[in-house]
Order: C-alpha cells, then sequence, then structure tokens
C-alpha cells in the first residue's frame, strides 16, 4: 500500500504541474496604435509681387553708338494687375554732348510665369533737346522679371519721333 501511496503522490505532482505552482498570467494589452505621419503641407500658390511705390537704381542704354550708364527713378501705382507711373533718368557722367535727362510714363501689367512675377508693358520717352526746339519723343516695350524689392526690365531700340535717333538696348535695374 505504501507504493501505491508513493505512485499516487507522484502522479499527482506530475498532474498539478510539478514542485513550483504557476502564477497566474495577466493579459497582454492590446498594441498601441501609432498615429498616421502629418502629411506635408501643400505648396503654396503663388502669388503676384507688389511692385507699387519708390525704386530707384541704374539704366544702361545705347545713344548714337555709345554705351550710357546713369541712375534712375520710378514712382509705381498697382492696381491688380495694371501697372502706371513715372519714371525719371538722373543725368549720366558720360552722356554725350547736348544729353538731356529723359523722363516719361510707365504702363503695362503684371502676370505670374511659373511662379515669377513679370512685367510687361511700355515706358513712353521725353528727352528734351539741346537746341531747344522741342522734345523727342518715343515708346520704348520693356519686360522683365519683378519681385517686391528688385525690377529688371529690358527693352529693344527706340526711333524717337521728331528726332530720328534711334536708341537700343534699353536695361532697367532697379530696387528698394
Amino acid at each position: 500500500m505504501t507504493r501505491w501511496l508513493l505512485v499516487g503522490i507522484a502522479l499527482i505532482s506530475v498532474a498539478c504541474g510539478g514542485d513550483s505552482p504557476t502564477a497566474p498570467t495577466s493579459p497582454t494589452p492590446p498594441p498601441v496604435a501609432t498615429p498616421p505621419p502629418t502629411p506635408p503641407a501643400p505648396p503654396q500658390t503663388p502669388t503676384l509681387a507688389v511692385i507699387a511705390g519708390q525704386w530707384s537704381g541704374s539704366f544702361e542704354l545705347q545713344v548714337q553708338g555709345q554705351r550710357v550708364v546713369g541712375t534712375i527713378t520710378l514712382n509705381l501705382q498697382q492696381d491688380g494687375r495694371e501697372i502706371t507711373g513715372s519714371w525719371e533718368q538722373g543725368r549720366p557722367q558720360n552722356a554725350p554732348s547736348g544729353y538731356i535727362p529723359w523722363s516719361g510714363r510707365i504702363r503695362g501689367d503684371v502676370a505670374l510665369n511659373g511662379a515669377e512675377t513679370r512685367f510687361t508693358g511700355t515706358a513712353t520717352i521725353v528727352a528734351e533737346t539741346d537746341s531747344g526746339t522741342g522734345a523727342c519723343r518715343g515708346t520704348v516695350a520693356l519686360e522683365g522679371p519683378s519681385t517686391a524689392s528688385s525690377l529688371r526690365w529690358t527693352g529693344p531700340n527706340v526711333v524717337f519721333e521728331n528726332c530720328g535717333n534711334t536708341v537700343g538696348g534699353f536695361v532697367w535695374i532697379v530696387s528698394r
């Protein structure tokens, strides 16, 4: 009987998992959800540069085959895309004899070309003659990039009314 008792104890021991009691386990927590990545900000829509205001800088052109460089000021108004205003040169130091600083009016518009604002328009030119016989007049087509802080406008040759002179290679570079 002792033998059966020992066998019975051995069977109970094996059935219960051996010598050490098993601790209860806690349930596994659910995985923590990872928030989705923040999408990138949408690209900014390009907007027209506001170019209204006072500008100053330099001009370059060819007069009677001579390169002339000097100062220029612009006063521009802007209504949406429409640009109007006035401009005036200072007398360049290397001007040919009889050269009198020019002035005139500006008219055109700005438009987006991709992300760049571009001006397209005209500048009237009034150039008083050194003989006092009246003003030479002309109109130059100007175009170029325009930002809120700088303008670089270029134009082709102009034949002046009343004078017959051809002036060309207009480059206006101004800032504020």
